[in-house]
């Protein structure tokens, strides 16, 4: 009995090892989304230890492709952080950073943004060692 049972075991596997198995490969497409505009900045810089930009007529410039951008798709919404360098404590450079990103928020909705279409943050002293990110606000999409 066993040497049937055996013999009838193998027969199966060697049938299923014959039988060849093709697993069709599906080639899924991943679509990256893009931004319709190419804004040189995504963000502003500030003076030293000021809650208002370094130039305004060069972030009005810097600005205008994302107010473009946003106003005309208002499903889109942009993330402001703002934030502050390595002098002072964490609690005033947040401070710093909130009003930074609030200046830039309040120049946005004068200009059609939606309110539902930015979020403000502050990022305080982080990645404040690194240039492009001491005394600015930075737009994220």
């Amino acid at each position: 009995m066993f040497k049937s049972l055996s013999i009838i075991s193998l027969a199966l596997l060697a049938s299923a090892c014959s039988n060849t198995i093709v697993v069709e490969e599906q080639k899924s497409v991943v679509k990256v989304a893009t931004k319709p505009y190419k804004p040189t900045f995504h963000f502003v810089e500030f003076e030293f230890d000021a809650a208002e930009p370094i130039n305004v007529k060069t972030m009005a410039k810097q600005l205008a492709p994302h107010i473009a951008h946003l106003t005309a798709n208002p499903s889109h919404f942009v993330l402001l952080q703002g934030a502050g360098d390595d002098s002072g404590s964490f609690n005033y450079n947040f401070k710093l950073g909130m009003s930074r990103a609030t200046f830039i928020e309040n120049y946005l909705l004068e200009r059609g943004v939606l309110q539902s279409q930015i979020k403000v943050s502050s990022v305080s002293k982080a990645n404040s060692h690194l240039k492009p990110y001491a005394r600015t606000v930075h737009l994220s999409y």
